[in-house]
């Protein structure tokens, strides 16, 4: 399922009758696929909160993990086969909203109209995905960002593309230290508020310093290694330096 929710409330508190339905819909899926045999009763499976949202899928607003009571009897008993999925976008008005002007994000951004994210911009990102891995990652169920990303306003700053580096080096570095693999969004267009990087028609990379920091930081392969056993990892690099690199390799 991708963003299910009641199509109104963005944030909490949510209705817990709609929440329980998205429960139960991912336990009809764990339990459908389980049936189905051969790899489909060993393999993972991701499942979703509430709109894939960190707070609302953390926090005490209904959400429940699906049992997974029909799954292989080869997999031992203490190994989870569960994979909880978040979205992340925030600031909204930075990352996909194309009627808004503000175009740079990071610790300085004074624009958002979010003032919870005006501070520390990176460290508000680092405190969501410590919740995802308080709340899951040390029960041993990992985490994807199955989407993040933030649209092209180069036409309204030209210093937004430095700020979309910094956007997704902090997203990449906060989630793999934190047990979580981070999917890039890529929507197939390009231009102006676009999110993406390639052309698919020329087969011509658009944002390559954005790709160099995505591959700067998880070109070693040890993704979450340390906190997919409930140890957040520190061997990372840090944001602002693989935003620098990725510039000067641009």
């Amino acid at each position: 399922m991708n963003e299910e929710f009641d199509g109104r409330t963005y944030g909490g508190p949510v209705n817990r009758t709609y929440y329980s339905n998205i429960n139960a819909y991912n336990q009809i899926f764990v339990d459908t696929v389980r049936l189905t045999g051969g790899n489909n009763a060993s393999r993972w499976l991701l499942v979703p909160g509430w709109n894939t949202n960190i707070e609302l899928t953390t926090g005490d607003y209904g959400f429940t993990l699906p049992t997974d009571r029909l799954r292989s009897a080869a997999i031992p008993d203490g190994e989870k086969r569960i994979i909880i999925s978040v979205h992340y976008y925030d600031p909204w008005d930075f990352c996909g909203d194309p009627s808004s002007p503000v175009a740079e994000w990071g610790a300085s951004e004074s624009t958002a109209s979010d003032s919870k994210l005006k501070p520390n911009q990176t460290g508000f990102i680092d405190s969501q995905f410590q919740l995802v891995h308080k709340t899951f990652v040390e029960q041993g169920y990992p985490f994807i960002v199955g989407e993040y990303g933030a649209i092209d306003k180069t036409y309204r700053n030209p210093r937004n593309r430095n700020a979309r580096v910094a956007f997704t080096t902090a997203i990449c570095v906060s989630a793999r230290k934190y047990g979580g693999v981070p999917v890039v969004w890529d929507d197939g267009t390009t231009g102006n508020n676009s999110f993406g990087l390639f052309d698919r028609s020329n087969f011509v990379p658009l944002q390559p310093a954005i790709l160099t920091a995505i591959k700067s930081i998880f070109s070693d392969a040890r993704v979450g290694r340390g906190a997919a056993k409930g140890e957040p990892t520190s061997a990372v690099p840090n944001a602002p330096d693989v935003a620098a690199r990725s510039q000067n390799m641009k």
